[in-house]
């Protein structure tokens, strides 16, 4: 993400190695211009949906203060695919935004889906009111595949000759 987002080696931003924990009062580089900034100031519009893992401590850290126009998804590095809950029995709570304000609405909804239709309301609404006047950029951040192994039904019964579920459920991810 750092490297997508800056255009440098993660290793030049102090990014190497472990990912960020969610209790870390520290973020991506805040010196560092994002893609999103450069773009938007070329006219587009920038929309963010799904695992931004970039820092949360503050708000110049969120993708809205780094150069997306919206932003729906999750600031830390996991959330469970269906109640958006991460973390441990120390440090566990709700996790999906939509820009600033906490999206409860997100819960039950398979994260895949709800990400999927989230970019197809943004392509269709920016479409029907900037047509080709207006260039879009859109980065989806998938969840899948991470942990923790979650799956609808239907795409896990899409591998019945694999024994070992964490297997099965991976494969349908």
């Amino acid at each position: 993400r750092s490297a997508l987002m800056t255009g440098l080696y993660p290793f030049h931003l102090g990014r190497q190695g472990r990912p960020l924990e969610a209790t870390q009062p520290t973020g991506l580089t805040l010196e560092q211009k994002l893609l999103p900034e450069y773009l938007g100031n070329m006219g587009y519009s920038t929309k963010m949906i799904g695992k931004w893992h970039l820092g949360f401590c503050k708000e110049d850290f969120l993708p809205t203060k780094r150069g997306f126009d919206s932003y729906h998804g999750f600031y830390n590095g996991y959330e469970t695919y269906y109640t958006k809950m991460f973390g441990s029995k120390r440090n566990y709570g709700y996790n999906f935004m939509d820009d600033l304000e906490t999206q409860l609405d997100a819960n039950g909804t398979y994260s895949t889906h709800l990400y999927t239709q989230i970019a197809e309301d943004i392509i269709a609404t920016h479409a029907k009111e900037h047509g080709d006047n207006k260039p879009l950029f859109l980065y989806v951040a998938y969840q899948a595949t991470h942990s923790p192994l979650e799956v609808p039904q239907q795409y896990e019964d899409l591998y019945p000759g694999i024994e070992d579920r964490d297997r099965r459920v991976f494969s349908g991810m």
